[in-house]
C-alpha cells in the first residue's frame, strides 16, 4: 500500500509539472519523452526507495535487538487488544487487497481482449500501402491504426482513401505510438484507483496526434489539413489501444496546428527548467 501511495504522489507531481509547463508549448517530442518518463519514475522510484528503507530497518534491528528485547521485558502486559477487533481489521485489509487484485485482473483481460480483436479479428482487405495494411471494419465508425495496420470503416472502404489520412496514420506507425499506448494501458491496470493515470493515458494519445499533425503539415498546407480533419470528424467507438485519426480533442488539435512555435531559445530554457524541477 505504501508503494502505491508513493507512486501515486509521484505521478501527480510530475503530471502537474507537465500540465503547467509543457502542455501548451509545441515541444511534442520532448513531451512524449516526459510523459513516458512519468510512468517509468512512478513505477521504479518508489520500489527503489522502499528497498532502501527496508535495508535500513533491518540494519537498525540487528544493532539494537538486545535493547529492544530488554525494553519489551520491562513493559507490563496491560490493555491487551481485543482479538476480535484485530481479526475484523485483517478482514477489511484482505477485502481491500482482493478488490484491488480483482480489478487489476479485469483490466488485464480487457487489454488482452482489445489486442486480440485488433490482431486476430477477420477484416476485409483494402488497398494496402507499401508499409501499412489497410483493413476494412464494419463495427466501428472511426479511422484508427495499430502498429502497421490501418483500420477504416466500411463506408470509406469503397472509395479512395485520402492520402493525408494515410500520411497521418503512417507517422503513428513509424514513431511506434502503439507501444506508448500499451504502456499507458498497463500502467492503468496497476494504478486504476489513481485518476491521474487515466488522464495520463489520454494526454499521451493527444500528444501522439500533435506529433502526427506536425509531421503532416510539413508536407501540405495547414488549412487544407484542418479541412481534412473536420471532414473526417465522425462519431467513433475505437479500441483503447489504437491511434485514431479524428481524436475527440479536435479543438485542441486545430488550435495547436494554428499556434506559432515559441522562440527555440525560450523552448530550450523551459525544457531545461522542467528537467531541473523534475
Amino acid at each position: 500500500i505504501i508503494y502505491l501511495i508513493k507512486s501515486s504522489l509521484i505521478t501527480f507531481l510530475l503530471f502537474s509539472i507537465y500540465q503547467i509547463f509543457l502542455e501548451r508549448i509545441k515541444t511534442f517530442k520532448f513531451n512524449r519523452f516526459f510523459l513516458l518518463f512519468i510512468i517509468l519514475v512512478s513505477v521504479v522510484f518508489p520500489a527503489f526507495d522502499t528497498n532502501i528503507s527496508i535495508q535500513q530497518e533491518d540494519s537498525s534491528f540487528i544493532f539494537n535487538n538486545v535493547k529492544v528485547i530488554e525494553q519489551l521485558e520491562s513493559i507490563p502486559i496491560l490493555n491487551v487488544p481485543n482479538i476480535k477487533e484485530a481479526s475484523n481489521s485483517n478482514s477489511i485489509l484482505y477485502l481491500v487487497y482482493g478488490l484491488y487484485v480483482a480489478i487489476c485482473l479485469i483490466l488485464s483481460l480487457r487489454l488482452i481482449r482489445n489486442i486480440y480483436l485488433l490482431l486476430f479479428t477477420k477484416y476485409q482487405l483494402g488497398n494496402s500501402t507499401n508499409e501499412m495494411s489497410v483493413l476494412i471494419h464494419s463495427k466501428n465508425k472511426g479511422i484508427y491504426s495499430f502498429f502497421n495496420r490501418l483500420y477504416i470503416p466500411q463506408s470509406k472502404g469503397r472509395m479512395q482513401l485520402d492520402d493525408t489520412i494515410i500520411r497521418h496514420e503512417f507517422v503513428h506507425y513509424k514513431q511506434l505510438h502503439s507501444i506508448d499506448n500499451i504502456l499507458a494501458e498497463v500502467f492503468i491496470i496497476f494504478f486504476w484507483f489513481n485518476p491521474i493515470s487515466w488522464f495520463l493515458a489520454k494526454t499521451i494519445k493527444r500528444n501522439h496526434e500533435y506529433l502526427s499533425d506536425q509531421a503532416v503539415i510539413k508536407e501540405i498546407d495547414s488549412q487544407s489539413y484542418i479541412q481534412v480533419i473536420i471532414s473526417n470528424l465522425i462519431n467513433q467507438n475505437t479500441p483503447q489501444m489504437s491511434s485514431n485519426f479524428s481524436y475527440l480533442s479536435i479543438k485542441k488539435r486545430i488550435k495547436m496546428i494554428q499556434k506559432h512555435s515559441k522562440n527555440p531559445i525560450s523552448q530550450i530554457a523551459q525544457i531545461t527548467f522542467v528537467i531541473a524541477l523534475s
